[in-house]
Protein backbone atom coordinates (compact mmCIF):
# COMPACT_ATOMS: atom_id res chain seq x y z
CA UNK A 1 0.00 0.00 0.00
CA UNK A 2 0.86 3.76 -0.64
CA UNK A 3 2.61 4.81 2.83
CA UNK A 4 0.72 8.19 1.91
CA UNK A 5 -2.92 5.95 2.02
CA UNK A 6 -1.38 4.11 5.12
CA UNK A 7 -0.74 7.93 7.01
CA UNK A 8 -4.37 8.65 5.88
CA UNK A 9 -6.30 6.03 7.00
CA UNK A 10 -3.91 6.07 10.09
CA UNK A 11 -4.75 9.37 10.65
CA UNK A 12 -8.88 8.81 9.93
CA UNK A 13 -8.27 6.05 12.63
CA UNK A 14 -6.80 8.73 15.16
CA UNK A 15 -9.61 11.36 14.41
CA UNK A 16 -6.99 13.98 12.41
CA UNK A 17 -9.09 14.78 9.71
CA UNK A 18 -7.01 17.69 8.65
CA UNK A 19 -3.83 15.64 8.37
CA UNK A 20 -5.65 12.98 6.78
CA UNK A 21 -6.88 15.62 4.24
CA UNK A 22 -3.10 16.10 3.57
CA UNK A 23 -2.12 12.79 3.41
CA UNK A 24 -4.80 12.14 0.64
CA UNK A 25 -3.77 15.45 -1.35
CA UNK A 26 -0.11 13.76 -1.36
CA UNK A 27 -1.30 10.43 -2.57
CA UNK A 28 -3.21 12.19 -5.10
CA UNK A 29 -0.26 14.20 -5.91
CA UNK A 30 2.40 11.04 -6.63
CA UNK A 31 -0.61 9.55 -8.44
CA UNK A 32 -1.20 12.20 -10.68
CA UNK A 33 2.62 12.72 -11.50
CA UNK A 34 2.95 9.04 -12.12
CA UNK A 35 0.19 9.28 -14.85
CA UNK A 36 2.07 12.11 -15.99
CA UNK A 37 5.34 10.75 -16.57
CA UNK A 38 3.73 7.42 -18.02
CA UNK A 39 1.63 9.42 -20.57
CA UNK A 40 4.64 11.67 -21.70
CA UNK A 41 7.12 8.31 -21.89
CA UNK A 42 4.16 6.91 -24.00
CA UNK A 43 3.78 10.05 -26.14
CA UNK A 44 7.33 9.92 -26.57
CA UNK A 45 7.25 6.23 -27.94
CA UNK A 46 4.54 6.65 -30.19
CA UNK A 47 5.14 10.36 -31.54
CA UNK A 48 9.02 8.68 -33.20
CA UNK A 49 7.68 5.54 -34.94
CA UNK A 50 7.91 5.89 -38.22
CA UNK A 51 4.67 6.80 -40.16
CA UNK A 52 3.57 5.73 -43.42
CA UNK A 53 2.62 8.68 -45.46
CA UNK A 54 1.43 7.19 -48.20
CA UNK A 55 3.17 6.56 -51.96
CA UNK A 56 5.47 8.91 -52.62
CA UNK A 57 5.58 11.58 -55.12
CA UNK A 58 8.20 12.95 -57.27
CA UNK A 59 6.98 15.88 -57.21
CA UNK A 60 4.73 17.95 -59.22
CA UNK A 61 6.07 21.01 -61.65
CA UNK A 62 3.81 24.04 -61.39
CA UNK A 63 5.53 25.97 -63.90
CA UNK A 64 6.12 28.43 -61.21
CA UNK A 65 9.96 29.48 -61.22
CA UNK A 66 9.89 32.57 -58.97
CA UNK A 67 10.20 35.11 -61.27
CA UNK A 68 9.00 38.71 -60.33
CA UNK A 69 6.91 39.31 -63.60
CA UNK A 70 4.83 36.06 -62.08
CA UNK A 71 3.51 37.95 -58.99
CA UNK A 72 0.25 39.23 -59.12
CA UNK A 73 -0.34 42.82 -58.89
CA UNK A 74 -2.40 42.24 -55.63
CA UNK A 75 0.76 40.64 -53.90
CA UNK A 76 2.90 42.67 -54.90
CA UNK A 77 3.40 45.70 -51.47
CA UNK A 78 1.34 48.57 -51.27
CA UNK A 79 3.76 52.24 -51.30
CA UNK A 80 2.34 52.31 -47.76
CA UNK A 81 3.77 49.04 -46.85
CA UNK A 82 7.20 49.90 -48.36
CA UNK A 83 7.25 52.89 -47.10
CA UNK A 84 6.55 51.90 -43.29
CA UNK A 85 9.37 48.55 -44.35
CA UNK A 86 11.55 51.66 -44.96
CA UNK A 87 10.68 53.23 -42.14
CA UNK A 88 11.04 50.92 -39.67
CA UNK A 89 14.39 49.92 -41.44
CA UNK A 90 15.35 53.65 -40.61
CA UNK A 91 15.86 54.79 -43.65
CA UNK A 92 13.02 57.74 -43.56
CA UNK A 93 14.24 59.46 -46.65
CA UNK A 94 13.27 56.83 -49.03
CA UNK A 95 9.82 56.25 -46.30
CA UNK A 96 9.09 59.87 -47.60
CA UNK A 97 9.83 59.73 -51.04
CA UNK A 98 7.33 56.80 -51.38
CA UNK A 99 4.68 58.47 -50.10
CA UNK A 100 4.72 61.89 -51.84
CA UNK A 101 5.24 59.21 -55.15
CA UNK A 102 2.25 57.84 -54.20
CA UNK A 103 0.59 61.05 -53.48
CA UNK A 104 1.70 62.54 -56.99
CA UNK A 105 0.34 59.09 -58.43
CA UNK A 106 -2.89 59.79 -56.81
CA UNK A 107 -3.65 63.25 -57.63
CA UNK A 108 -2.89 62.05 -61.29
CA UNK A 109 -4.97 59.64 -61.44
CA UNK A 110 -7.66 61.69 -59.94
CA UNK A 111 -7.15 64.24 -62.50
CA UNK A 112 -6.74 62.02 -65.45
CA UNK A 113 -10.48 60.25 -64.35
CA UNK A 114 -11.62 64.51 -64.30
CA UNK A 115 -10.31 64.46 -67.60
CA UNK A 116 -12.06 61.54 -68.95
CA UNK A 117 -14.99 62.63 -67.55
CA UNK A 118 -15.01 66.09 -69.39
CA UNK A 119 -14.06 64.27 -72.49
CA UNK A 120 -17.41 62.06 -72.42
CA UNK A 121 -19.74 64.81 -71.06
CA UNK A 122 -18.38 66.69 -74.63
CA UNK A 123 -18.69 64.05 -76.49
CA UNK A 124 -22.64 63.16 -75.52
CA UNK A 125 -23.20 67.27 -76.18
CA UNK A 126 -21.75 66.98 -79.62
Amino acid sequence: MDKNLKKMIDNVADGDMAAAGDAFMAAADARRGEAWQQAKTDYAQRAFKEVDLGQVTSGIDTGITGDPAEVDEAEKLSAVDQATMAHARGDTAKSKAILKNRAKSKAADKLGKKVDAATMAHARNQ
